[in-house]
């Protein structure tokens, strides 16, 4: 109960401490970089198939509305048909007319049906709306504004929400709007398997996309309860190479995960994000942040399943309220690796061997002395090759083979050595298999030191091989 208290109340009278977390969730990830000022339209970098948020859809229609004054009425015509800056599946620009009866209004620029330029646009949506209509009334006492309505996604051939912003504009001396529009994928109703997966966060990382994914599947867990679960951590639309939903209480606790590391070897989960002070948050009570919140960006480095590498992870979690009872579920995308290689758990395309230390006997215990399992060891050229496992996956390990100052005389000479584990303080605790690389030159120097130049052929005797089952054999 003790600790039950601490999780939900002590740390909310820690304003300070919260104040300090809460100044990257409230930014977006290259916010958090500085790169708040607004981009211009002349370098030519908002275009229509970038558009991802409403923020966007207001800026593309600013850029429209500025290539119009620019370029002419019949270059832009031109362009928002035919360049793929204005126009990518479902975003394109439209001009409509502002009369003084809308339901004449004539269609200027619309490029999902050339044909019906130059007629009435007007139509009535699912909620009973002329959302032409509509506009006219807004533009009546504002210059700017924005539409919720449904009509036909051209992309998908179905009606479905739409988010549009729309600005007045002098259209060759009539007056009209310039308009443009997304179709939101994480409203209810709107998050289709085709468009909304892991599979397209996996190919095509994005802060808005990973909102998105995030998003449904919180409805999915809203409407599906804790029977909604297993799907969330296995189902291929919610996890797909790094691509994972994690779920957990609000006092940290793990609930599911699909990712395959999260299995300890006691049989619970591993949770993703955690307060220790060893952890990837150094201490950070960000569970509690996602509670107070509801939504937010979260910054760390963690072990990516698919790749095998330590790498900084973009995530986003979700407050969402199941049967009574808050639930964070949350997603990320991984950027560049940050340190070592290591094993896959599925036996698929396994990570290339990550270099090990080769170094002379001195002090053992410099070098790490944390347990692990020898799986296999060989020897392939100058290279000796380990499989080892051990419990972790929350930092980067270390393992030396530290080699004895002496040989001892026998045919073939053999030479003691100790492979030691530095596991840097891991508090995780899944079990991983990793593949180390040592180069023996060190070994072939000091032989030829000791027995002069040439040939040789060194047994190495390390803990848990059969004796002769390691010859390093060199050549001139």
């Amino acid at each position: 109960m003790m600790m039950i208290m601490k999780r939900t109340v002590l740390r909310r009278m820690k304003p300070l401490r919260l104040l300090m977390l809460l100044l990257i969730p409230l930014v977006d990830a290259t916010q958090a970089f500085g790169a708040d000022e607004p981009v211009p339209c002349a370098d030519r970098s908002i275009v229509a198939d970038a558009l991802r948020t409403p923020e966007d859809v207001e800026a593309f229609v600013q850029c429209a509305y500025e290539f119009v004054q620019e370029m002419g009425f019949e270059e832009a015509h031109r362009a928002f048909h035919e360049d793929e800056r204005w126009r990518s599946g479902p975003v394109y620009v439209v001009v409509t007319e502002v009369a003084q009866m809308p339901e004449t209004a004539r269609l200027f620029v619309f490029p999902p049906a050339p044909s019906m330029e130059g007629s009435p646009g007007g139509r009535v949506d699912v909620f009973g709306n002329d959302y032409v209509v509509e506009l006219h009334r807004i533009l009546n006492s504002f210059n700017t504004g924005w539409l919720y309505y449904s009509t036909t996604n051209p992309a998908a051939g179905r009606d479905e929400l739409k988010i549009s912003y729309f600005k007045a504009i002098d259209w060759e001396g009539n007056p009209a709007a310039i308009v443009a529009g997304i179709y939101p994928r994480d409203l209810p109703g709107t998050c289709e398997p085709e468009e909304v997966n892991a599979g397209l966060l996996e190919s095509d990382p994005s802060n808005e996309r990973l909102q998105e994914f995030v998003r449904c599947a919180a409805m999915e867990l809203e409407a599906n309860g804790y029977f909604g679960i297993r799907a969330l951590a296995s189902d291929p639309r919610w996890r797909n190479q790094s691509i994972y939903l994690f779920g957990l209480d609000t006092n940290g606790s793990p609930l599911f995960s699909g990712n395959p590391y999260s299995q300890s070897w006691w049989g619970g989960l591993i949770p993703e994000l955690t307060d220790h002070m060893d952890g990837p948050f150094e201490g950070r009570d960000v569970v509690s942040v996602g509670d107070a919140f509801g939504e937010t960006f979260l910054y760390y480095s963690t072990r990516n399943p698919w790749a095998g590498t330590m790498q900084g992870k973009v995530a986003f979690v979700k407050r969402v309220v199941v049967s009574g009872l808050p639930i964070l579920i949350g997603s990320g995308y991984y950027g560049e690796p940050t340190s070592v290689s290591v094993g896959r758990p599925d036996g698929t395309a396994p990570a290339p061997s990550q270099a090990g230390r080769v170094v002379v006997a001195g002090t053992d215990a410099t070098f790490g002395n944390d347990d692990y399992v020898l799986n296999s060891a060989t020897i392939t050229g100058d290279t000796l090759t380990v499989s080892v496992s051990y419990g972790g996956g929350c930092r980067a390990h270390l393992f030396t083979l530290v080699i004895a100052a002496l040989f001892v005389d026998s045919s073939p000479v053999r030479l003691p050595a100790v492979l030691r584990h530095d596991a840097n303080g891991d508090p995780c605790e899944a079990f991983l298999t990793e593949s180390y690389a040592f180069d023996l030159a060190l070994v072939r120097a000091r032989y030829r030191a000791v027995y002069g130049p040439g040939a040789g052929r060194v047994a190495l005797d390390i803990d848990g091989v059969p004796e002769d089952g390691l010859v390093y054999e060199f050549t001139e």
